[in-house]
Formats: structure tokens, sequence, C-alpha cells
């Protein structure tokens, strides 16, 4: 949720158009191959049909992103009695997702927050490293100084989405890690975000 208001206000609309295109490709692999590797650790599954991978996709979220697209492709527009009830609802996504991930932070002490070693690996791997190679990737195959390359790399620089808390929660993975790593890449990203971008002006 924090990467659309961050691009909206640094790149304009065209880029949280952009940036909409990459959170449905997030989508397609959060409940495919997220959703399967989270399973293979909660529920020791070492492997997992392509039938089983799919059923991943079978899900409200992704559903409803599909659904968008082809509103959106079509031309096609809801009537108010439609419309305004879903946005009333897509408005109350992020306040319920941020009461998941606020209500398992509650119960971690804070010291503890800022000691698991492993979560900075998270934050190192999220918040340097997935930019540093879709930058790579963005100027081998789409090149310097384009506004959807750009915001490719600033999505991929966002912190993680508090959907890993969900997801753990719903296959009973580890929900303390996940709330961990969440925090403290949402807490990191204040400084790593602006480096990014400046960097970005500069390439």
């Amino acid at each position: 949720f924090l990467g659309l208001p961050v691009l909206d206000g640094l790149f304009g609309s065209e880029a949280v158009f952009y940036g909409a295109l990459c959170d449905s490709s997030f989508d397609v692999l959060m409940f495919s191959i997220g959703v399967t590797l989270i399973r293979q650790s909660a529920l020791g599954e070492t492997k997992m049909g392509m039938r089983e991978t799919m059923k991943g996709l079978l899900n409200p979220c992704f559903l409803g992103a599909l659904l968008g697209l082809c509103l959106f492709v079509c031309r096609i527009t809801l009537p108010d009695i439609i419309a305004e009830p879903m946005e009333a609802i897509g408005s109350a996504t992020s306040p319920l997702a941020m009461m998941v991930v606020g209500s398992h932070l509650a119960r971690i002490r804070f010291r503890d927050m800022f000691t698991t070693k492993p979560a900075y690996l998270v934050c190192l791997l999220k918040l340097l490293a997935a930019p540093a190679i879709a930058l790579v990737l963005v100027i081998l195959i789409i090149g310097r100084g384009t506004l959807f390359g750009t915001v490719i790399v600033m999505e991929a620089a966002m912190p993680c989405a508090m959907l890993c808390v969900i997801l753990s929660e719903r296959y009973k993975a580890d929900i303390d890690f996940a709330t961990k790593g969440v925090m403290l890449t949402t807490i990191l990203s204040l400084v790593t975000i602006p480096i990014v971008a400046i960097a970005l002006q500069h390439i």
C-alpha cells in the first residue's frame, strides 16, 4: 500500500498507473509461488504440484484484481450504487491490514524486534538487493531514463507487504518473524526509499 502514494507524490498519476500494473504482477506471484513457499515452510510440504500452486490464485484478491483489469481494458464504468460501496470497502483494506499487523506486534517485546538478526537480512534483500537487481534488469531490457523503468525500481524498493503477516497467519507460519520483517523494512524504508529515488535521478 505504500508504493502507490509514494509514486503519486514523486512522479504523478501516470506513475501510479504503472505502479498498479506492478502490483498486479505481485499479486500473481504472491498468491502462487508465495503461498506455495509459505505452505512448504509452515506445513512441512516438501513438494507441491502445479494444481496446488494454481489454487492459490483462486482467491478474492486476485480475482478482484483480474476483474478490475478487465473493466479497465473494456472501459466499463460501474454505476454509483455498485462503485461507491466497493470504494468504501477498498478504503478499509489498509487500516484493517494494519490492525492485523498491530495485533501481532503487540505480542512482541520491543527489544526483540531489533535483535532478530535474520530480520535484518530480510531488510537487506528487500530494500537494497531487490531494487539493485531490478535496476540492472531495467537497464538491460527497457533502457535508462524511462518512467516505467523508474516505477519498477521504486516498487522493488518498497518494504515487505502486510500480506506476508496475513498469509503467515492463514497458513500457521512464523507470524512473529513476518511481523518483524514488515515493521523493520517499513521503518528502514524511510531512509532507503529517498536514497533509491535520488540514485535514479543520477543514473
